[in-house]
């Protein structure tokens, strides 16, 4: 069987594990990576003997590509993927999928439109210790939940990371976690009142110190 080739779209510092990491999958075979900033794409290309393409569009152009590995910022993700999928090839990307859920739900339609594969890294509400901590609560083992508390720590992530500032911002993996076991958490409280964030002032039922129940904001 002839491998697939992948092609990865940003070569910052994830890039170098996913590499590694596709030369134990014989099904596939990484030819090819572009990124934004030429000095950063050349190391890259070095280091794991691909074809650095100046450009997304002279990767897309390149017929060996069968796979986008789009391993950009967030906010690129959406762009990256559709105009992948757009050119006919596959594509796996960072979590996560699109910023917007519209976006997100259209990706999935256009590859299926166009009878291609469509694959995303897991969230953190997929791992391990998230679905033990889920199951607790939907089996009613843990009586009436009163309080959530999460805690991150990094250790000192801009000494080990060229670019942290996004991952300033990580607490929101653990606001999602929140989000994605929300109901089962509903089902367990008793009807108190909860601290959260509130992030509209404008018309929504939050009180004027941002406290609400624990069902989300209705905006």
């Amino acid at each position: 069987m002839t491998p697939l080739g992948i092609g990865i779209v940003g070569t910052g510092n994830i890039a170098g594990g996913y590499a590694r990491d596709a030369l134990t999958h014989p099904e596939i075979r990484l030819i090819a990576a572009t990124d934004l900033d030429p000095v950063r794409l050349a190391a890259f290309a070095e280091s794991h003997a691909v074809r650095g393409h100046p450009s997304l569009d002279d990767l897309l152009a390149d017929d060996h590509v069968d796979i986008v590995v789009n391993l950009t910022v967030h906010h690129a993700h959406y762009e990256v993927t559709k105009r992948a999928l757009d050119a006919g090839r596959h594509v796996y990307s960072e979590k996560p999928l699109a910023l917007r859920t519209e976006e997100a739900r259209e990706l999935a339609e256009l590859a299926v439109a166009r009878g291609l594969r469509l694959g995303c890294s897991p969230s953190t509400f997929l791992g391990e210790a998230q679905q033990t901590s889920a199951g607790l609560i939907r089996s009613g083992r843990l009586g009436t939940v009163r309080a959530v508390y999460s805690e991150v720590n990094w250790g000192r992530i801009e000494t080990w990371h060229p670019a942290p500032a996004p991952f300033f911002e990580v607490g929101v993996r653990y606001w999602s976690l929140r989000v994605g076991i929300r109901s089962r958490w509903t089902e367990a409280f008793d009807g108190s009142r909860v601290r959260l964030p509130c992030r509209s002032r404008n018309s929504c039922a939050c009180d004027d110190s941002g406290a609400r129940d624990v069902a989300p904001c209705p905006q």
